[in-house]
């Protein structure tokens, strides 16, 4: 058990070090603009009739899903193994940091606001549940929302 245990975070940890040193998680975010882009576009296209572009999105749309294919069972895996901190927290009487704790944690440890999907990153939990949690955050104080291009959050000011 010791030994498997062992073999699984070594896996994890030089998997979450490899991610991390090809900028992974940083990559992220321009391929979120991209997909902004595209079905802005898409939109502008489908209602102008001399323009006929609609295999060029179906390509798009198959390498997309393609992409979302290779990665989704991943995703789901480390889901899975994230459940693993219920469990343990179970067991030992204690319960796991909430999602606001947890929320609070990542904009204390950051350097500058976060957007959702950088709170998302940090507590791999979905966008409902951080927006949900977020709401509740900024109504009680303990978080301000900044309003610009992107929404982003961090903690309030010291007084």
């Amino acid at each position: 058990m010791v030994a498997s245990l062992d073999a699984a975070e070594q896996a994890l940890a030089h998997f979450s070090s490899s991610l991390e040193r090809a900028g992974f998680g940083a990559g992220a975010d321009p391929y979120r603009q991209m997909a902004s882009v595209l079905i802005g576009q898409w939109v502008w296209v489908a209602e102008t009739p001399e323009r006929d572009l609609d295999a060029r999105f179906a390509r798009v749309a198959d390498l997309a899903e393609s992409i979302g294919g290779q990665l989704r069972p991943y995703v789901e895996t480390m889901d899975r193994l994230t459940a693993l901190r219920g469990l343990v927290a179970e067991k030992s009487g204690t319960t796991p940091p909430s999602m606001p704790s947890r929320i609070l944690e990542a904009l204390a440890a950051a350097d500058r606001p976060m957007s959702v999907m950088e709170l998302r990153g940090a507590t791999r939990e979905s966008t409902a549940q951080i927006r949900q949690a977020l709401a509740g955050l900024v109504d009680a104080g303990q978080v301000v929302a900044a309003v610009g291009t992107r929404q982003r959050f961090s903690l309030p000011e010291p007084s």
